[in-house]
């Protein structure tokens, strides 16, 4: 598992690979608040 938190509100790319192969995924990440096992967005 891989744990990661944007530092900044925009749209991000998630590339993941194995040998030759690739998959990724678009999202816009928003404002957000850790409140400790979640992080809402608001």
């Amino acid at each position: 598992m891989a744990r990661w938190t944007p530092t900044a509100v925009g749209t991000r790319e998630i590339v993941i690979m194995q040998g030759n192969d690739s998959e990724s995924v678009m999202f816009t990440v928003g404002t957000g608040i850790n409140t400790g096992s979640v992080c809402q967005a608001i």
